[in-house]
């Protein structure tokens, strides 16, 4: 038994959904979550493990919010996957999102 780290970066794209975590091999324990608003406007970011949202928000122009800073974790298993997505368009630059996981294998 062993545990991989890895993680993920990336920018969201809209109101398209946008994979942060993708489906776990075996079980992923989730650490860390960050979306920062780089745009100009005020957007409102919801996250969803599947089809349950984990948290809504607004994010105004250069907030950033995080997931982890205590000893929080999201456990996935089989098909879970944890996707990020803006109420609207963006303006002019992009929501950036970072997501850190452990694999369990």
């Amino acid at each position: 038994m062993a545990f991989n780290e890895d993680g993920n970066e990336g920018a969201l794209n809209g109101t398209t959904p946008v994979v942060a975590v993708s489906a776990a091999v075996s079980k992923r324990i989730v650490k860390f979550l960050s979306i920062h608003n780089a745009d100009t406007v005020a957007h409102t970011v919801t996250i969803k493990v599947n089809s349950r949202i984990i948290w809504k928000g607004t994010l105004n122009p250069g907030d950033t919010w995080e997931f982890g800073d205590t000893n929080e974790i999201i456990v996935l298993t089989g098909a879970k996957t944890i996707t990020m997505q803006l109420n609207a368009a963006h303006t002019t630059t992009a929501p950036e999102f970072t997501a850190a996981w452990a694999e369990h294998t």
